[in-house]
């Protein structure tokens, strides 16, 4: 028998209880997998941190690709290795995305500082 999904409100209060606080910046890298069910899907579960923080708060999420074999473009490229919930993140409404392949996506009052242009980084083999 599968587990009732958790919904955004439950979600909600287990953020508060672990200290997200509103009017905060949150930056989350999540395993959809080890959060599961949960009402809604990704969806859901990014609405409950958008919840959480509230109207003044700022949702960060890594929004990167480990795909090198393509040139990366902020509006197009997935965020391969991500996993889902970065990958729906960046594509929805209102979300900002840095524009280089070590990329953030983020929402909310600190959005646009955040995504702002900065650095590529370069790792050595």
């Amino acid at each position: 028998m599968l587990a009732p999904a958790i919904s955004r409100n439950q979600l909600c209060k287990q953020l508060r209880d672990l200290g997200v606080e509103p009017r905060s910046v949150l930056l989350i890298h999540t395993s959809f997998s080890k959060i599961k069910p949960v009402e809604d899907s990704p969806l859901g579960l990014i609405a409950a941190l958008r919840l959480a923080l509230g109207p003044q708060g700022t949702l960060v999420m890594p929004s990167m690709t480990e795909d090198g074999d393509h040139p990366f473009d902020s509006k197009t490229t997935p965020c391969i290795g991500m996993g889902i919930v970065s990958d729906m993140f960046w594509r929805l409404p209102g979300v900002l995305r840095s524009d280089n392949p070590s990329a953030f996506a983020a929402i909310g009052e600190q959005a646009v500082r955040i995504t702002a242009p900065h650095p590529v980084i370069h790792h050595m083999a």
